[in-house]
């Protein structure tokens, strides 16, 4: 048997309202059968497949952070456990105002406000 050796280089953070899929490896690869067992708590909107090894899901904004978490693979042959850090993060946009044309008072007012940098971005609203 091979023992488990979990390398964690190929995990990599979640975004914010994107889906994501993140297979835990070993290297080299592990005799199976492996089992995975993750200690911790995601946060919401992901799951965890112990049988895969895989953390899938579609973080929110309350999902937004970093979890300390701790993944363990086990075989015949041995045990590997490893702590790290499940981030969710948000694209922060970048928003040009250029060009607004000047308001009247009493009148209604329209712009066009640009993001770019995101495609997170749901919604911009401008109070005046």
């Amino acid at each position: 048997y091979v023992a488990p050796n979990i390398d964690l280089s190929s995990l990599k953070d979640a975004k914010v309202w994107k889906k994501y899929t993140g297979t835990f490896k070993t290297k080299p690869t592990a005799t199976k059968p492996l089992t995975w067992t993750l200690a911790g708590a995601l946060p919401s909107g992901f799951t965890f497949n112990r049988a895969k090894g895989k953390i899938t899901g579609t973080g929110t904004t309350e999902s937004y952070g970093s979890y300390p978490l701790i993944i363990q693979a086990s075989n015949p042959a041995s045990t590997d456990i490893q702590s790290f850090t499940f981030n969710v993060s948000a694209d922060i946009p970048k928003i040009t105002l250029s060009s607004l044309p000047k308001g009247t008072d009493g009148k209604n007012y329209k712009a066009v406000i640009k993001a770019t940098g995101t495609s997170t971005l749901k919604l911009i609203c401008l109070t005046v």
